[in-house]
């Protein structure tokens, strides 16, 4: 819980990066939201319908040390990430999975996230395009492999370029 309180102060924080030590703004000018963002609610209510297909998903990341079930093996291939879906006004919803991204492409996001961290920051609000790899679904909604992501714009008031350009 203490992450998502942090994440939440963070999201709504003036500074580029989700700082807990920034003073709250306004929020709904913080998070943009686009209009082809899926809740996470309607991936858990439909699972199914979701596997191998791409979807975008709003929230803040945070690279984790989670390789479980299917990810077990997955450790020298992909960068686990805890991921916490937000809403426009910056709180949090109920919605939380475990995001893999192939090491290849995962370093640039890394690398921000880890800039983010060393200066206070509990993670960095992205836009991501997320699937449920077949191969890896296994009844469950709470594991998606991560294709491409997005950075709030240093105004925060939209997103910047999608960042691995092989995704599209």
């Amino acid at each position: 819980m203490r992450a998502l309180i942090f994440l939440v102060a963070g999201l709504a924080c003036t500074s580029l990066a989700c700082s807990p030590r920034e003073p709250s703004g306004n929020a709904s000018k913080t998070i943009p939201i686009v209009g082809d963002e899926t809740p996470l609610a309607k991936v858990r209510a439909n699972t199914d319908e979701y596997v191998g297909k791409t979807f975008v998903v709003v929230g803040g990341v945070q690279v984790e040390d989670y390789f479980f079930r299917e990810y077990k093996y997955a450790k020298d291939t992909h960068v686990s990430f805890s991921f916490s879906e937000v809403r426009a006004d910056g709180s949090p919803t109920a919605g939380s999975m475990m995001i893999y991204a192939r090491r290849s492409i995962a370093g640039p996001l890394v690398e921000e996230i880890s800039r983010a961290t060393s200066e206070g920051s509990w993670g960095k609000a992205v836009r991501a395009r997320i699937t449920i790899v077949p191969e890896r679904y296994r009844g469950t909604s709470d594991m998606a492999e991560l294709l491409d992501w997005q950075f709030l714009s240093r105004d925060r008031k939209s997103w910047g370029p999608w960042m691995n350009k092989t995704s599209e």
